[in-house]
Formats: structure tokens, C-alpha cells, sequence
């Protein structure tokens, strides 16, 4: 998990999360992705990219597993465990609980939640 919360961010700003791509860490799309940064510094928005760890798959690559039932299950898999990494950075940085966003390198965006039943 990487995180950048701007000096003096005020309580209540927006959360961006940022999905890795696939093969890639949190860490590089970080530095890979300056821009966000600087824009958070700007917009004064806090910055959450989660981190897939490559021993999660098969062939040992740093994939989100978004085709995993498991996974497309509201409170479940990968998606409970990016709310609750979501969650803390919510009261760790005094985030605005009705704006978190989310942004990908990916075909993470293909994460949804499932239809009601």
C-alpha cells in the first residue's frame, strides 16, 4: 500500500484511490504517476493505491483478481480489503466520507458491484 496525503491537508478533502495495472506495484505507479501527486498537492486530495502482492496469483504477478466470484461480492476478497485499507485512510487523514474516488492503469475499472438480488 502506498499513500500520499499532502502537508496540511485540511479535514474532509476527497480520497483518490489509484488501481496498480497489472505486473505493476503501488510504489511505481506512484512515482510513474508524479502527476497525481502534484495534483493532490494542488487540489489538496489524499492519494490510496493499494497493492496486489504477486504470491496472490498464479505466475506470481501483481494482478487484481477481479474475475474471482469471491471478488465480486459486496464485503468480500480483494474488495473488502481495499474498504478497509479505505476505511483507515478515511479517519487517518480526516477524508470526506461521501467522496472517495477511484482511478486505474488497468481493466480494474471492470469492478463493479454485482446486480441485486
Amino acid at each position: 500500500m502506498h499513500r500520499h496525503v499532502p502537508a496540511g491537508l485540511p479535514a474532509q478533502r476527497p480520497l483518490v484511490v489509484l488501481l496498480q495495472g497489472c505486473g505493476d506495484t503501488a510504489s511505481n505507479c506512484a512515482s510513474a504517476w508524479s502527476e497525481w501527486t502534484s495534483l493532490a498537492d494542488q487540489h489538496q486530495l489524499a492519494l490510496f493505491l493499494p497493492e496486489q502482492q504477486p504470491e496472490n496469483n498464479v505466475g506470481g504477478v501483481s494482478c487484481f483478481n477481479w474475475l474471482e466470484t469471491v471478488n465480486q461480492t459486496r464485503n468480500q476478497g480483494e474488495n473488502l480489503s481495499i474498504v478497509q485499507m479505505v476505511e483507515k485512510m478515511k479517519v487517518d487523514a480526516q477524508i470526506d466520507p461521501s467522496r472517495p474516488r477511484a482511478s486505474s492503469s488497468s481493466a480494474s475499472p471492470r469492478a463493479r458491484p454485482p446486480p441485486s438480488t
